[in-house]
């Protein structure tokens, strides 16, 4: 579906529907935070009933925003009666946890960028070939005639500027700048934003940088590395999952490195979640990730499973190695 038809279906649902969820994937990302809270405060504006609603609490790094709109953390006790329901920046039903149920049961929309979606809604408009979800929520509010104001403004640069790691990764482009440069026009604080988002830490999170690093192992010619955390490493430090954000650059970022993974135990969930990050154009890790169960770019993936951390390490390695074509 092209991106006027949704703009066309959605308006004409606002005319004839009141309530709204607005879903990001679990364990949101800034991209999957700014569109959420953009589209929630949009509806708000014009007399809606929109919710945000989350699985876990919003990262506090973008909790600067969270009075832009009504925001929820699911609860199973409590009952979500909503007309429309808006999952962005979603890569697949799945990554709507609990909250999927809720999802079938409405009139859907699935709105994202990751090349792997599928479409699982009523209404899907999936494009690959921008840089964020961001982006296409922008481009959206511009076909709908939306009135934009600070918050959503914000909420949109920090979608953009997140998942582009600050207008520096390859996904960046120049549309990326020109509607970075048209937000600012609504009088958002560059320096604030960048402050919250991108330099602030804790003394945990260096912890986990440490032993991140402590736990790099190389294979293929020193072009693949791979860093581990396991529960007994981490679980005497006060951390949330936003705390591991961004630690599978530490690895990606090495010299000469075309492959960082990296791979964490999840003690609350007992699963383990997976970041896959390539500096090249020869290796799609969104395929690997596919492999077992995630998905998301060709130079950034993801993925959640049961398996037990040896076990997808070991996995994980093999299917990297037979690209390669080297020894384990």
């Amino acid at each position: 579906m092209k991106l006027i038809k949704i703009a066309n279906q959605l308006n004409e649902d606002i005319s004839n529907y009141n309530s709204y969820l607005i879903l990001p994937h679990v364990m949101a990302d800034g991209d999957a935070v700014g569109c959420c809270i953009a589209m929630t405060r949009f509806l708000q504006s014009i007399g809606k009933k929109a919710l945000m609603l989350m699985e876990e609490k919003i990262p506090y790094i973008y909790s600067f925003m969270q009075n832009s709109c009504d925001i929820e953390i699911f609860s199973p006790l409590k009952e979500y009666d909503y007309d429309i329901c808006i999952a962005i920046d979603t890569g697949d039903i799945e990554r709507l946890g609990k909250r999927k149920e809720i999802f079938n049961k409405c009139i859907s929309y699935n709105i994202d960028h990751h090349k792997t979606n599928e479409g699982y809604a009523l209404n899907n408009y999936v494009n690959e070939n921008v840089s964020s979800s961001g982006e296409i929520i922008y481009e959206l509010f511009k076909k709908m005639n939306v009135q934009m104001d600070h918050d959503i403004a914000q909420a949109l640069y920090v979608a953009i500027s997140t998942d582009t790691g600050g207008f520096r990764y390859q996904n960046t482009n120049k549309k990326s700048f020109k509607i970075a440069a048209e937000l600012m026009d609504y009088g958002i604080n560059i320096e604030k934003i960048s402050e919250w988002v991108f330099e602030r830490t804790n003394m945990n999170k260096l912890h986990l940088f440490e032993k991140t690093i402590q736990n790099i192992k190389f294979y293929c010619d020193n072009k693949v590395a791979v860093s581990t955390l396991r529960n007994d490493e981490y679980m005497h430090l006060d951390v949330s999952d936003e705390d591991f954000e961004g630690l599978v650059n530490t690895v990606k970022n090495i010299e000469g490195v075309e492959i960082g993974v990296f791979l964490r135990e999840r003690p609350d969930k007992k699963e383990v979640k997976g970041s896959l990050r390539s500096n090249t154009d020869n290796v799609d890790v969104s395929l690997i990730a596919k492999l077992y169960g995630g998905g998301g770019h060709s130079r950034a993936a993801g993925l959640v499973t049961t398996r037990s951390i040896d076990d997808i390490y070991n996995s994980i390695i093999k299917t990297i190695s037979e690209i390669y074509k080297c020894t384990e």
